[in-house]
């Protein structure tokens, strides 16, 4: 979800989320919701191991960018 991983306005981009969630649950026969809801949590245990390892996260981090716009759609 988070590639091309120095292009974030790339994947933060809502359509090309659509589109990414769409492909992987119809190739993988899951439920959008539930890869939303992995793609998520793996944006915010990336942002935490990114804390973790550095000390810090820069507020215009792109693990979080990722995280704020599935955010939404993950609280249905």
């Amino acid at each position: 979800m988070r590639n091309p991983w120095d292009r974030p306005s790339l994947f933060t981009d809502p359509g090309v989320i659509r589109r990414r969630v769409r492909v992987l649950s119809d190739t993988l026969h899951l439920d959008e919701f539930r890869v939303r809801g992995w793609a998520f949590a793996q944006a915010v245990l990336s942002a935490v191991w990114t804390i973790e390892d550095e000390g810090r996260l820069d507020d215009d981090s792109a693990r979080l960018a990722l995280a704020e716009t599935l955010r939404p759609s993950v609280a249905e």
